[in-house]
């Protein structure tokens, strides 16, 4: 059927147009020459010219051709196989390195002679086609069960085969997914559910980041399967120095133990560490004998001192809630001291990373040589206001907040959320409490912000919502402060407490508070862009650099260099220029810690970035090696399917064929523009040189 985008009577004015250009070309000469209207050759090209010239104005309703047909569609078989590790970690490993693919193999070509067959691996990711090694370093039966779901959606599947140990460790639950399905699933358990004789590293925990002088908790599980009566020996190497040792009975056939090791940190920079068992004949798996971590170890924290106008319960309760962090050190200082101590001032308060001013400035402590060093030294300040802050000194400031009053007087406001803010995150889990914390004691006037800001609470008086800040943060090019425009803080973790029993938001608003305020932008013209220094194995790992020129203006098409050193071995890669700066790609490292120096000349002078990573081992798969058939059981009957093992393989078949599974046909109009057709193409020039033939043959120019 032919068709236009156009209505069809347009197809009228494409005829109009081809006959209005044949005839003013020929009727009308002919006419003037006193010749016949229909004398030959004049009627020949006058209708050459008219099909050219109509079919041309056609072309241009955008015409094309729709045909319906009939489309039957197999039933389709998915397939998918675990391409995980711990697939091997069994005592019939040798089979399924060797004969288990080609069993999936045959089982494949004997149901693609009825069926559509779309085959999968997976592990890490979701792969087409079976080509099995078992060298994945996870297994995420979700992502597998998604896929097919979202590839496959809405098409005549009439069965999932799914080939697997039923050990999953990344992810979610899989059985989340299988009421999504229609069709049955059969189950080919893999694996062994018998425990296998095997000593292991079964968890690590430690802090990422610790600070030198603290002692660092590390917590160690280990497991014994079938090692009754032996012993487990244990040790812990410190950038490959042993500096502890354990050695354990191990008195049960499933033996487990926790440790828990406090080391002292008396070494800055990024620390090795290395557990390592004594292996023992008969073990499964020598690979999780081992396990490798880092810890970053800082010189120093955060300093933060809290100068306050006078004692005051809401000192104590942001001293708790600053306390929790380890990242920060803090110094609690009232006003009246430094004038008897002016040692403070310059050991403490000039080399502190935040000042927080409890109700400064006052009429007794106006400070306005502190505020004017803090100001010249860029130290970030976060402002707490209340009845003793002397607002007119405080409007002097030029901190970027103005409070137009009356008499000074004071009310009570509550917190009112702002949606839009963005410079932080908090908490979601508990931020109905919002509602329920008590007013704070704010200053009644009108107030004005006069640089680049963000409220994050807006005061809200009874039940109307003010336009004036409660919380706001100011970040400006050279400064970034916090404001709380009242006093009385320290009734909201008690009332936090009484609600849900824990203090998690306030600790929250304020460590958040601290930590947004205190961030000293990276202002060198070469620099790291947002680098993580903790990698496993299987993520790409990227690095980001920004370089700028004397005014500080992105350098473009700079040619910068990176050579990365492990174990001795120099790598080189180039940064390749992208919108928000440079980025080299390193790929897939093996595990190990790195050290890189990025290094460039185009600005003008030579300059480099050093720095450290490390690229750990993924071992999940070796941490659990006895096979989850439960999981594949209950996998087949949510769906009305069936769990089967790989001898039964040859089983599947037959109880495919016994759904009597059907094709499906479906009707579908297939469309092709007009103007695809290539010998359309073809006639018009060949109809165009006929006219041209007679029109030199006959003289008609």
């Amino acid at each position: 059927m032919l068709s236009t985008v156009y209505p069809h009577w347009f197809i009228l004015i494409c005829i109009f147009t081809g006959a209005s250009f044949a005839f003013s070309l020929y009727f009308v000469n002919y006419f003037r020459k006193g010749k016949g209207i229909f004398t030959f050759p004049s009627w020949i090209m006058f209708a050459i010219r008219f099909v050219v010239i109509s079919l041309i104005s056609f072309f241009l309703l955008s015409p094309f051709l729709k045909k319906n047909f009939r489309k039957d569609e197999k039933p389709i078989i998915i397939l998918a196989a675990d391409n995980s590790a711990s697939i091997l970690l069994n005592k019939d490993s040798v089979y399924y390195s060797s004969v288990f693919e080609e069993d999936l193999t045959k089982l494949r070509n004997q149901l693609k002679t009825k069926y559509t067959i779309v085959d999968y691996t997976f592990g890490n990711n979701v792969n087409s086609g079976i080509e099995l090694d078992f060298t994945d370093s996870r297994t995420n039966m979700y992502e597998i069960l998604n896929h097919i779901y979202e590839q496959n959606y809405n098409k005549n599947i009439g069965a999932i085969i799914v080939a697997s140990d039923g050990n999953y460790n990344a992810g979610r639950d899989p059985l989340g997914l299988i009421n999504d399905f229609k069709a049955p699933f059969y189950t080919i358990a893999l694996g062994d559910t018998s425990p296998s004789a095997d000593l292991l590293i079964s968890k690590v925990r430690h802090n990422q980041i610790a600070y030198l002088g603290n002692t660092i908790p590390i917590k160690i599980g280990v497991n014994a399967e079938k090692f009754k009566n032996k012993k487990l020996a244990l040790s812990l190497s410190n950038n490959n120095q042993v500096i502890k040792n354990w050695n354990f009975d191990i008195n049960h056939q499933h033996f487990s133990h926790t440790i828990d090791y406090l080391y002292d940190a008396n070494k800055s920079g990024l620390q090795h560490f290395t557990l390592q068992i004594k292996e023992l004949d008969g073990e499964i798996s020598f690979a999780n004998n081992y396990a490798d971590f880092y810890i970053d170890v800082l010189e120093s924290r955060k300093s933060v001192v809290l100068l306050a106008n006078s004692p005051h319960p809401d000192i104590n309760a942001l001293r708790r809630s600053i306390e929790k962090n380890d990242n920060f050190k803090l110094k609690i200082i009232i006003a009246s001291e430094i004038n008897r101590n002016p040692q403070l001032y310059q050991n403490e308060i000039l080399n502190a990373d935040l000042v927080i001013l409890h109700q400064l400035p006052s009429v007794s402590n106006p400070l306005q040589q502190l505020f004017a060093s803090l100001e010249k030294n860029s130290i970030p300040m976060l402002v707490i206001l209340g009845s003793q802050t002397a607002l007119p000194q405080l409007n002097k400031l030029n901190l970027g907040l103005t409070i137009q009053y009356r008499n000074q007087s004071f009310e009570e406001v509550f917190a009112e959320p702002n949606s839009a803010f963005s410079y932080f995150s908090l908490s979601t889990k508990n931020t109905s409490i919002i509602k329920d914390l008590p007013p704070l004691i704010a200053p009644f006037g009108r107030y004005s912000i006069n640089l680049e800001n963000e409220v994050l609470f807006n005061q809200k008086i009874g039940q109307v919502i003010s336009p004036y800040p409660l919380i706001f943060y100011v970040q400006d090019i050279d400064k970034r402060l916090g404001f709380i425009c009242g006093e009385g803080i320290w009734r909201w973790p008690l009332a936090e407490f009484r609600i849900n029993q824990t203090q998690t938001y306030f600790n929250d608003l304020i460590q958040k508070s601290i930590q947004f305020i205190s961030i000293k932008e990276d202002k060198r013209y070469f620099h790291l862009k947002d680098f993580n220094g903790d990698y496993f194995e299987d993520q790409a790992v990227q690095m980001e650099v920004e370089l700028y020129n004397k005014s500080y203006e992105k350098f473009p098409h700079a040619k910068i260099e990176l050579e990365i050193i492990q174990d001795g071995i120099k790598s080189t890669f180039q940064f390749i220029e992208t919108e928000e700066g440079y980025r080299a790609n390193l790929g897939y490292l093996k595990a190990g810690k790195y050290s890189f120096t990025a290094s460039t000349t185009s600005a003008g002078s030579l300059q480099k970035l050093t720095g450290s990573f490390f690229v750990k081992k993924v071992e999940v798969e070796y941490i659990n090696t006895t096979a989850n058939h439960q999981l594949m059981y209950h996998l087949a009957e949510a769906q009305n399917g069936k769990m089967l093992y790989p001898d039964q393989m040859g089983d599947i078949e037959n109880l495919i064929e016994n759904l009597n599974l059907k094709s499906r046909s479906s009707f579908e109009m297939e469309s092709r523009d007009l103007i695809e057709l290539k010998w359309l193409f073809f006639l018009i020039i060949l109809l165009l040189a006929t006219e041209w033939f007679f029109r030199k043959f006959f003289g008609s120019y």
